[in-house]
């Protein structure tokens, strides 16, 4: 099983495309500046306690 049939010019192609449109998203939302790249600047995550739904002072 072969999933790209040896057209591994077209794979590195799709690669190096889906690696610049990642960059170009990346200086836009965040910085062209590669080093203030941080996970927490596009995925946030916010843990809420289960008992904070029932009363907020049980969190």
């Amino acid at each position: 099983f072969n999933l790209y049939d040896n057209k591994s010019i077209e794979l590195e192609e799709l690669l190096l495309n889906t690696l610049e449109k990642t960059i170009n998203i990346l200086s836009e939302k965040i910085s062209s500046d590669y080093n203030k790249w941080n996970w927490g600047n596009l995925h946030k995550t916010i843990l809420v306690h289960p008992f904070s739904l029932v009363n907020d002072e049980a969190a």
